[in-house]
C-alpha cells in the first residue's frame, strides 16, 4: 500500500513489523484520547497478534428482551437496506455488525454462532482472524460498547491458537503427533479419561437420531472445541464494557479483569452453548421465527420481510416448533447427559 513504509535493504522484517505496530498503537490511542469513556493501557502486549487464530471469550450480564432486540435490530444487516419491504435486503455492514456471528444467516454457515441468545444470555467462545492486529480487534469492540450503555461484559483474547484440545492424546488416539495438553493440570487429564469412550463413540455416528442428541452434539467435535477452564489464564487482552465506558488492558491486568467477569457471569453448565457445539449440524436455532419477525416490526418493517428473506435464500427457514437454544434448555440437556452417561464429576472441563 502507498501509505505503508517500504522495507529498506538492511531492514529486517521483524524490525519493520515492530515499527508498524508502534504506528498502529499510537493511532488507536490518539483516536480515543479525547473520549473520557475510553481508557486504553499504553503497555500494549502483542501476544494475541502473534497468535495464528486466537481464541477469545465473551462473558457478561444477561440482557432484557428489549435490550437484546435493540442490539440485534440495529447491528444485524438483515434488518437494514429494505426498500418498500422487498429489495436491497442486505445493508452495508458497519464496524460492529460482524461481532454477532451468524445469528440468522444459516445457509452455508459452519455452525452459526453469536454471544447473544433469545433468553438474554450473553456469552460465547470464538476464533479471531489470522494474526489479528490491535486495529482489527479494538475499534469494533470499543464502538460496540459506546453504543449501548446498558452492557456489562468483558471480552478476553488469549494467546491460544484455535482450541486447547487439538492434538491432545487425552482426546485423540489416532494422531501421530498427539501429546498430552501441556496447559492442563492432572485433574483435567483425569476428567478426560472419563470422556474418551464417548468421544470415540460419537466421533462417527451413522444413526440419524443419535446425531440430534445432545451427547452427540457435545462430543462429536470435542477435539476442536473452543471451551476450556484453563483459557482464563491465557488471556492477554481484555476489553471490559460497562455503563458505556470501555477499558482495554493487557498482560496480567487483562487476566485479572477478565476473571472478574468470568467468575461473575460464566456458567459451567452452559459450556456447549458458549462453544456453539450444539448448533453445528443440528436443527436447533439461536432465535425463533417469531423473534426475528419482532425485530422486523421493531424496525417498522412488515413481517413479510422474514418470508422474503427466506425465499431469497438469505436465511434458512426456522420452523415454528424449532428447538431454540436457551440457558434453561441447555442446562436441562446437560444434566440429562451427565445422568445418562454416568459423568458426574467430569465437568467443568
Amino acid at each position: 500500500m502507498e501509505n505503508e513504509k517500504k522495507l529498506s535493504d538492511d531492514q529486517s522484517f521483524g524490525t519493520y513489523i515492530r515499527e508498524q505496530r508502534i504506528v498502529n498503537r499510537e493511532g488507536i490511542i490518539s483516536g480515543y484520547q479525547d473520549n473520557k469513556n475510553v481508557i486504553i493501557d499504553k503497555n500494549f502486549d502483542y501476544d494475541v497478534s502473534n497468535t495464528r487464530k486466537p481464541v477469545y471469550m465473551v462473558r457478561g450480564k444477561s440482557l432484557t428482551k428489549a435490550q437484546l432486540m435493540e442490539i440485534l435490530s440495529n447491528e444485524e444487516p438483515l434488518f437494514d437496506g429494505w426498500s418498500d419491504g422487498d429489495s436491497e435486503i442486505r445493508g452495508k455492514r458497519g464496524q460492529t455488525s460482524g461481532l454477532l456471528g451468524n445469528c440468522f444467516y444459516r445457509n452455508g454457515a459452519d455452525g452459526p454462532s453469536a454471544f447473544l441468545f433469545s433468553d438474554g444470555t450473553l456469552g460465547g467462545n470464538f476464533l479471531e482472524s489470522l494474526y489479528p492486529s490491535p486495529e482489527e480487534i479494538l475499534p469494533k469492540w470499543i464502538e460496540f460498547g459506546l453504543k449501548y450503555d446498558f452492557l456489562d461484559m468483558a471480552v478476553g483474547y488469549t494467546d491460544q491458537n484455535e482450541g486447547m484440545c487439538q492434538l491432545c492424546s487425552d482426546i485423540i488416539t489416532d494422531e501421530e503427533n498427539a501429546a498430552p495438553q501441556a496447559f492442563c493440570d492432572m485433574k483435567a487429564h483425569k476428567k478426560c479419561d472419563k470422556l474418551k469412550d464417548f468421544i470415540d463413540k460419537y466421533r462417527d455416528v451413522d444413526d440419524v437420531q443419535s446425531k440430534d442428541s445432545y451427547e452427540h452434539l457435545f462430543f462429536h467435535n470435542f477435539d476442536t472445541r473452543l471451551s476450556h477452564v484453563g483459557l482464563v489464564n491465557r488471556v492477554k487482552l481484555t476489553i471490559s464494557i460497562s455503563g458505556g465506558k470501555i477499558r482495554v488492558m493487557f498482560g496480567s491486568k487483562a487476566v485479572d479483569e477478565f476473571k472478574k467477569y468470568y467468575n461473575k457471569y460464566n456458567d459451567d453448565d452452559l459450556v456447549a452453548m458458549y462453544d456453539g457445539r450444539v448448533f453445528k449440524d443440528s436443527g436447533w436455532h439461536i432465535f425463533g421465527q417469531n423473534f426475528i419477525k419482532e425485530c422486523f416490526r421493531y424496525k417498522k418493517l412488515p413481517e413479510k420481510c422474514y418470508d422474503i428473506a427466506v425465499d431469497k435464500g438469505l436465511i434458512s427457514p426456522v420452523p415454528v416448533d424449532a428447538k431454540i437454544v436457551t440457558a434453561d434448555f441447555i442446562k436441562n440437556e446437560h444434566e440429562k447427559m451427565i445422568e445418562k452417561l454416568g459423568l458426574k464429576g467430569a465437568f467443568p472441563l
